[in-house]
């Protein structure tokens, strides 16, 4: 009986441990020129820190399973909590990792995105999200990916 209920109990483990995936939300620039993006975290209680810090890669690599991220120059504001980078023409910025995200409806996704607020700026102009439409503008292209595209 003890051994039965080991075997169930790996079995049991294995299942959930399969399910699990990280899902990266990134803004893409499709412009002619670099953009300047500036995002918020989220309070949470304890000492600030960032939850990721950003990175980035070439667009055209965002298909591959495991994309070689690279680190980027970026400013903390830790006032405002507050990131500012600048994104090359042709570059993918991830600005979060969320495990096991369900999608846009699901309460308990959402409640995990921790980013407030974005701003993109550049030639064409700015972009300006907060709160849940931080989030919702992310366009699923598969489950363990997310995109913002400016253009």
């Amino acid at each position: 009986m003890r051994r039965f209920t080991l075997v169930v109990l790996v079995a049991f483990l294995c299942m959930f441990a399969a399910c699990s995936f990280t899902t990266n939300f990134v803004i893409v620039n499709e412009s002619d020129s670099p953009v300047i993006v500036r995002y918020e975290i989220k309070e949470f209680h304890g000492e600030f820190y960032l939850p990721d810090k950003p990175v980035v890669v070439a667009a055209s690599e965002l298909g591959e399973d495991q994309p070689e991220w690279k680190p980027i120059e970026f400013e903390v504001d830790e006032a405002t909590r507050s990131v500012t980078t600048q994104l090359m023409p042709g570059e993918a910025l991830r600005i979060a990792r969320l495990n096991s995200y369900m999608g846009h409806d699901n309460p308990n996704s959402a409640h995990h995105f921790q980013i407030r607020t974005i701003t993109i700026s550049g030639a064409r102009g700015q972009l300006n999200l907060t709160d849940e439409q931080a989030r919702t503008t992310f366009t699923e292209v598969s489950l363990s990916l997310y995109t913002l595209t400016y253009k």
